[in-house]
């Protein structure tokens, strides 16, 4: 029987194929009952029915009920307690309704996995169907679950056909050719591009760099699974034994709502990852096709792949997705080299697949494609841009985005980018933040393993690069992949390993060079002649890629003609022994244009490097060509830019390791130089970005720095500086100190900045943190002193402390099972594990799931409000807390919060049943202004709101029923009045109504106009009673203001200020509203027809948080303000000010602003005045600017980042005014947190390239002559 992913249908494409399989077994007489209400039934039947067991027949009437798990936990018994529990329900409505008619027969279908054992789920169901059908004298009542349905559906070729590419990835393929089946030339192009690209995108990266025993044929047949963390998250999914890896995550818990950014360094597998990600789907897709029509080389492959998924344990994907890949450089490329109107991601991939298989692709056929079938869009290499590159990528994602939204497309989305040059703009559209971690020696010796499996079997080559894996001087250069292949072929090639990074990747240069040359012939001669003068083009062309590269950053290939001018300019300079110049230049193109030791054609017309850090090496390489002072002020140069940040890397490392004593003198410029980008004194604002603190660390990792050695202590860094440090370098960090090994003065000093304070938290959460790496790195100490401050620790205080503790080094399963159980789970922070912790017991289990819980889980999902678009999300399913039932075995010392949690699972797990509403309301108020609370099922909420209103009795029942109605029925404006009336938790809610208090803030998922829907709803709470005034304002806080809010933003002709006036009316009286945009107050307040209103209103609003909208410019506020100036206290004058100040750059506005706040004589300070005003900012003093905060501070209530806000506003000054006048104040304010989040610095429009603009000083020559 095929293994179907349920999961992935909708409650009604569930109940459709539960309908049909009605029909195929019953006739076609069956009656189908469409969407609304259906009185307990999908499908009905009457006619001659059979008992499937006894073979007994009967004329009657058949009823077919289908209940469906959206998100079926992996644990069957709590899948098995909710279809009993559903079940109950069902059957119960027979005896509360006795308007419904009994059944003869009666089937119950589920996609709830029942267990057959004895005395399992199974026998449950069956058991509560045999008890209502000898109540009423049914024939058979039967449960149709999992597997049934599964044996069913195999049986029927025809529902298969139907059906099956819904729920099966092989499917998906043969679904696309039918529905495309009248334009032939597409339904044709589908397998075409699949194949094709599986082929072309199946060679491994590295291949070209290994030696030619060790060159895999295929990317499947090497690759090996690399650690992950997810950052911004609530960690790993739990479940899964390899769920901290990279590819694990990506084919179990990929989803349409998948949106992730993975970062990693140099050569540590970000593109081997999506690509191997992209040909997994394509094979699975491929493999519905018939294999005759698939080329040998493509089932070669798909065989391949699968056999690496069998390797690594790894399932196919539970939904295959066509792999959309983008290049980023080349859709930069094509968003520059495009009309406006082909700008976009459609029309690059457009013209990608046109170009693939030479016919063309229209972008309406590839959108109705993407409509109908799962995708995956992989976006690589987003570092290799240049920062306006990014912002203009990241503009056109947003729009892909929007469509994705709009269309409801189910895309998933892989972002890849070098995290020195990922600044966060994509976390805005919705990506999380996916962290690749560094390669530990288990890790780089398995993957070192299946190199050598897939390429040959010398176990004398694998037992010695065991043995180097575990020497403290090689172990951590093994940080990634790209690591490992130079270091396996260095050894393949008999050589001893060198330990500094410049030294190794010299070696391994070397080690490329000679092999070429030992190859013999034409090539071979040539290589033995010219090795100077291909050292020398190798450098230049390197260091010219990273020259273009700072301005434009196409640093992945130079043209024809530039490479030329570069080979030209060498050979020149070299006055080659035999040969006349233009002969040699020849040879050497048509050499690179195949491939010359490192360098080879990308292209027909463009010659460049594969990897990037070998070309960072050469290009770093070139820099030391010249005098010591030349060396000294390059040196400085490019350690003063993030972009050369790797070259600079090289260049300090080969200066520590050259055995030549002309560069070896240069390490105290070295020293000098770092320690003067952290000084204020030297490099201003940048000293807050702490380059030279990370170049230093850097650096004793590169050149393999002793502890005895007197330049050590010049670049290790204080307690002081760690704290400073974030995760990454803290990794560094930690394996350092375990190789260096520490100093006993700076263990204790990591010892007491540790500490427990009289607070909740930790003294310093960073030197916890450390500290635990160290535990990872089996140091003993560590490990020691982390378990002492556990144990000293506080309920509050393991709050804190536990997300990141070493698992198993300082405490295992079971001790931590211990600590959790005493943490206090009301006052825990959202974070996570950074790893899935094993061996806990099933209550240690149960605990840490509810730490770190999040607002996706037990969701009532999939919800909207009928003829809005309008997602309601946030309402969390009473079934959710069967997941938290194994509390129930928790020691009985535990805190006592963690017993309020399980006092909460058990009115739970018995629902339906009826509890005394004064209980209830004791168990939320437990709860109530503790983090946790909206992980409580959603009428525990509610009852939060409505406590006084509320029944004496209140029952599960309906709210059960509730819950199925809206999975299958939605939520309709119907409900809307039920809920103003009645509220959520009385017997009114079986049928009518919707907790709108849990809702969240959320944005639409269409465009379409919301005013109709928003006057019904305004006329619904025109009409509440003063004891319905809670709920009415409830409803206008969370779901009309935020309609109300996209209208104005999207431009919206339908929301004049009376209807935004009267929307607010209501929602500033709400208790869970607290948001609002510019626009949506600035038209309410303009409606206000009363003073004592503006001023009400105003007062309300302007404590609320203010979010801007997309045409935040255009936002006309003057007469608001001025009408401000003349009503509102002066506090609330100076918050409606800032507010608006910070969203809008419209002209007039601003005029008001000045006349109302900024002016002489205006209640905003002088200091605010002057910083503020149309002064020009260059003429400000840091004397004035530190005035200005603290007036900010102390008389306006204006924080640092809303003065940033404002600034970015004001139309009276240009862009590079603007940022230089933020850096000022952030480096008064000691704020690195805000340069951190920003890369202006280095924009190439605000300032000239960093060393283009020195090549003279230099002594570098002109770029065009490299």
């Amino acid at each position: 029987m095929a293994d179907y992913a349920w999961e992935r249908l909708s409650p009604r494409q569930f109940e459709h194929i539960v309908q049909a399989l009605t029909v195929r077994y019953f006739g076609a007489t069956a009656l189908i009952w469409g969407d609304g209400p259906d009185g307990g039934r999908e499908a009905t039947f009457e006619g001659l029915l059979r008992d499937p067991c006894t073979g007994e027949e009967k004329t009657g009437y058949l009823v077919v009920q289908a209940k469906f798990l959206q998100r079926p936990h992996p644990d069957t018994a709590a899948q098995q307690a909710w279809a009993a529990r559903h079940l109950r329900s069902e059957l119960s409505a027979y005896e509360k309704s006795p308007s419904r008619r009994i059944p003869d027969a009666y089937i119950y279908a589920t996609n709830a996995v029942l267990s057959p054992s004895s005395g399992g789920g199974k026998d449950k169901v069956v058991g509560l169907l045999a008890g209502f059908r000898e109540r009423y004298g049914l024939l058979f009542a039967v449960p149709w679950d999992y597997d049934q349905l599964g044996a069913m559906l195999d049986e029927s070729d025809g529902l298969s056909t139907k059906y099956r590419w819904l729920i099966t990835p092989g499917e998906l393929l043969h679904a696309t050719l039918r529905r495309f089946n009248s334009e032939p030339i597409l339904a044709a192009s589908v397998p075409a591009i699949l194949q094709r690209e599986l082929v072309r995108d199946s060679a491994a990266r590295l291949t070209s760099y290994l030696t030619p025993r060790l060159s895999p044929t295929s990317v499947a047949s090497v690759y090996v699974d690399v650690p992950v963390r997810l950052a911004g998250t609530s960690g790993p999914v739990t479940g899964y034994d390899d769920s901290r890896y990279a590819l694990h995550q990506l084919l179990t818990e990929l989803t349409g709502a998948t949106k992730v950014v993975v970062t990693g360094g140099p050569g540590q597998g970000k593109t081997t990852l999506v690509q191997t990600l992209a040909q997994v789907h394509r094979a699975a897709l491929l493999d519905a096709v018939d294999p005759q029509l698939l080329s040998p080389a493509a089932l070669q492959e798909s065989s391949r792949v699968a056999a690496a998924l069998r390797r690594l344990a790894l399932p196919m994907p539970g939904t295959a997705r066509f792999p959309f890949w983008v290049d980023a450089v080349a859709f930069a490329e094509h968003l520059e080299q495009s009309q406006e109107a082909d700008r976009s991601v459609w029309h690059f991939l457009a013209r990608r697949y046109a170009t693939l298989i030479k016919t063309a692709v229209d972008v309406p056929s590839l959108r109705q494609f993407a409509y109908t079938n799962p995708t995956l869009l992989i976006i690589d290499g987003y570092d290799e841009m240049a920062f306006f590159r990014q912002a203009a990528t990241a503009e056109h994602i947003a729009e892909f985005l929007d469509d994705v939204r709009m269309s409801q497309l189910d895309t998933a989305i892989v972002v890849t980018s070098r995290p020195q040059s990922y600044e966060k703009d994509l976390e805005r559209l919705g990506f999380k933040l996916w962290q690749l971690e560094p390669l530990g020696p288990i890790d780089a010796i398995s993957y070192a393993e299946q190199l050598i499996a897939a390429t040959l079997e010398d176990s004398r080559l694998l037992e010695r690069f065991r043995t180097v894996a575990f020497q403290t001087e090689i172990r951590d250069l093994l940080y990634s992949p790209l690591h490992v292949s130079l270091i396996l072929s260095l050894l393949d090639g008999g050589q001893d390993l060198p330990r500094e990074r410049y030294n190794l990747f010299a070696a391994y240069y070397d080690h490329v060079y000679q092999r070429e040359r030992m190859r013999g012939g034409e090539l071979g001669k040539f290589l033995d002649d010219f090795r100077p003068l291909i050292d020398v083009v190798h450098q230049r062309a390197a260091f010219v890629l990273q020259l273009s590269g700072e301005s434009d950053q196409r640093s992945n290939a130079l043209s024809l003609d530039r490479f030329r001018a570069i080979v030209h300019s060498s050979v020149e300079g070299a006055a080659p022994a035999s040969g006349n110049v233009e002969a040699v230049v020849e040879k050497i193109i048509r050499f690179a244009r195949q491939r010359l030791v490192l360098l080879v054609g990308v292209d027909s017309d463009t010659i460049g490097f594969q990897i990037r850090p070998l070309a960072e090496f050469l290009a770093a390489s070139h820099l030391l060509r010249g005098t010591r002072s030349r060396i000294a002020q390059r040196l400085r140069a490019v350690s003063r830019s993030a972009y050369w940040r790797d070259v600079c890397r090289f260049l300090a490392a080969a200066i520590f390791s050259s055995e030549d004593e002309r560069i070896g003198e240069l390490r105290d410029t070295v020293v000098v130089a770092y320690q003067e980008l952290d000084h204020r004194a030297h490099s201003g604002v940048e000293a807050l970005r702490g380059r030279g603190l990370r170049l230093a660390i850097d650096l004793v990792a590169d050149s393999g720095l002793s502890v005895n050695d007197p330049y050590f202590h010049h670049f290790w860094p204080s307690m002081e500086q760690t704290t400073e440090l974030w995760t990454n370098d803290l990794k560094k960090l930690a394996y350092l100190a375990v190789a260096a090994p520490a100093s006993e003065e700076w263990l204790s000093a990591l010892a007491e900045r540790v500490g427990l304070s009289r607070t909740d938290e930790v003294a310093n959460d960073t030197c916890w943190e450390l500290l635990n790496l160290l535990a990872k790195r089996d140091f003993r100490w560590s490990a020691e002193a982390a378990r002492a401050l556990l144990d000293q620790a506080s309920p509050e205080q393991l709050t804190w402390m536990l997300p990141d503790v070493a698992v198993p080094q300082v405490v295992d399963g079971a001790a931590l099972a211990e600590y959790l159980a005493r943490s206090n789970p009301h006052v825990v922070r959202r974070s996570s594990f950074h790893e899935d912790p094993t061996g806990l017991p099933s209550w240690g289990r149960a605990m840490w799931s509810i730490l770190h819980g999040t607002d996706g889980d037990g969701l009532v999902s999939n919800l909207e409000l009928d003829g809005t678009g309008w997602p309601l999300s946030g309402a969390r399913s009473i079934d959710a807390m069967a997941h938290y039932r194994d509390l129930r075995s928790m020691p009985a010392q535990a805190h006592a919060g963690w017993h309020d949690w399980y006092h909460v699972t058990l009115l739970c797990a018995d629902a339906p049943h009826a509890v005394d509403a004064s209980g209830l309301a004791g168990v939320v108020e437990v709860f109530h202004g503790r983090e946790r609370l909206e992980l409580l099922p959603w009428p525990f909420v509610e009852l939060r709101l409505s406590a006084t209103n509320a029944p004496q009795r209140l029952d599960f029942a309906p709210w059960l029923e509730a819950e199925n109605r809206w999975m299958e029925q939605g939520v309709t404006l119907i409900d809307v009045e039920a809920y103003v009336e009645s509220g959520a938790l009385t017997e009114r809610i079986r049928h009518e109504g919707f907790p709108f208090s849990t809702l969240h803030w959320c944005l639409p998922g269409s465009s379409r106009s919301h005013t109709g829907p928003l006057r019904t709803i305004l006329d619904i709470l025109h009409r509440a009673q003063p004891d319905q005034f809670q709920r009415r304002d409830t409803v206008a806080g969370v779901l009309l203001l935020p309609i109300c809010d996209h209208e104005l933003r999207h431009g919206g002709e339908g929301i004049a200020p009376d209807l935004a006036h009267r929307v607010l009316t209501y929602a500033v009286g709400s208790s869970v509203t607290d948001t609002i945009t510019c626009p949506t107050a600035v038209a309410a307040l303009s409606a206000c027809t009363t003073d004592h209103c503006f001023r009400t209103h105003a007062e309300r609003v302007t404590r609320w948080s203010w979010i801007s909208g997309e045409d935040h410019e255009q936002v006309e506020a003057d007469r608001v303000l001025r009408r401000a100036g003349l009503l509102a206290e002066p506090t609330v004058l100076a918050r409606l000010c800032t507010r608006i100040a910070a969203r809008t750059s419209n002209s007039a506005t601003w005029q008001a602003l000045h006349e109302v706040w900024l002016g002489p004589g205006q209640p905003a300070p002088a200091p605010l005045q002057q910083l503020l005003g149309a002064t020009r900012p260059a003429t400000l003093t840091d004397r004035d600017l530190h005035r200005a905060l603290r007036s900010c501070r102390a008389e306006q209530d204006i924080d640092l980042w809303d003065l940033f806000s404002v600034i970015s506003r004001n139309p009276a000054w240009d862009q590079t005014e603007k940022l230089v006048l933020r850096d000022r104040l952030a480096l008064l304010n000691n704020e690195p947190w805000v340069l951190n989040s920003s890369v202006y610095l280095d924009h190439p429009t605000l300032t000239e390239p960093i060393i283009g603009r020195q090549l003279p000083a230099l002594g570098l020559g002109a770029p065009g002559a490299g």
